[in-house]
């Protein structure tokens, strides 16, 4: 009785779909329109989606990186005059390293360093002019996956000066990000004024959703996300449920039969799949793109349903 006459598209091709722009404009910063809506922690995946068949998968809950610190014996000085002859063999130029053998990085910029400074290496004193900027390190973002390819950026440190945030998980970014809403149409419309009516047929679609483009910024990252919906679940008061890769349409509506008046709740839910592309302007870094999973967001009304009753007169 309640089926959308659609066959899923598998979740790695309908992804892959994402290239080009999406349609759905969101300003930069994920600032919220009056038609978007950003999911919660409880929409993550399948969301609260009470059938099955959703094309569902988990967000990751943690950072695709691990940031480590490595000490290189180095430190930052800025010295007051030229550099003393003692010491030239151990000044260089920060960074002044040029990669890691058989290792592929990227190379963020300096932080924490400040006009003239030059590192110094050894434990040799200080002369009496100069100043110390701090501990010369290196941080390093490492893939979680293995991935043999890192991120590097080097460092003047001051004493306990904490590594970078972690780049944001998917779950995270997610929660960031607005998306378009679900809209719900009906006939009958479903109002006191204009009821549905119990055994007779009562006709339901959305409205296709565009894909989705938005920026936001989290603990200095700047994420790129684009969103495509996979797939949409229809869910009823009476348990039923439908799943299928259109909402339906005014000419192809998914049809339900009440029995019993008064309001019956019924909820829309898009499955959305998405990319994000995460650069971290201020550390020099492009961390690529990141698998965002799925997150499958609802949007619910009642419709109303009264009863056609006979009534017998005497004249």
């Amino acid at each position: 009785m309640r089926h959308l006459t659609a066959g899923l598209v598998a979740l790695a091709l309908t992804v892959g779909g994402l290239a080009p722009p999406a349609t759905a404009q969101t300003a930069g910063g994920g600032a919220l329109g009056p038609d978007y809506v950003r999911a919660t922690a409880a929409d993550l995946g399948a969301g609260t989606f009470p059938g099955g068949g959703l094309p569902a998968v988990a967000p990751a809950t943690e950072s695709p990186y691990i940031w480590e610190r490595t000490a290189t014996g180095g430190r930052c000085v800025v010295f007051a005059g030229p550099v003393p002859p003692e010491l030239a063999g151990s000044v260089s130029v920060l960074p002044g390293f040029f990669g890691v053998p058989g290792i592929a990085a990227e190379y963020g910029t300096l932080q924490g360093g400040r006009p003239g400074v030059l590192r110094l290496d050894g434990d040799a004193p200080l002369p009496a002019d100069a100043t110390l900027v701090g501990s010369f390190v290196v941080d390093t973002a490492t893939p979680r996956d293995g991935t043999p390819y890192l991120r590097l950026v080097p460092r003047c440190a001051s004493p306990g000066e904490p590594l970078p945030p972690a780049p944001p998980d998917a779950a995270s970014i997610w929660q960031q990000t607005p998306l378009p809403r679900a809209q719900v149409h009906s006939s009958p419309p479903g109002t006191r004024d204009w009821p549905g009516i119990v055994n007779l047929e009562s006709r339901f679609w959305g409205d296709a959703l565009p894909d989705a483009r938005a920026t936001v910024t989290i603990d200095g990252y700047v994420v790129d996300v684009a969103a495509h919906p996979v797939a949409y679940g229809w869910a009823f008061d009476d348990g039923t449920t439908s799943v299928g890769t259109s909402p339906g349409s005014a000419g192809a509506p998914l049809r339900a039969t009440f029995r019993r008046r008064g309001d019956h709740a019924i909820a829309l839910y898009v499955t959305w799949a998405g990319l994000a592309h995460i650069t971290a302007p201020t550390l020099g870094l492009d961390f690529g793109v990141q698998y965002l999973g799925t997150v499958t967001l609802p949007v619910s009304q009642h419709h109303h349903v009264a009863e056609i009753r006979a009534l017998l007169r005497r004249r």
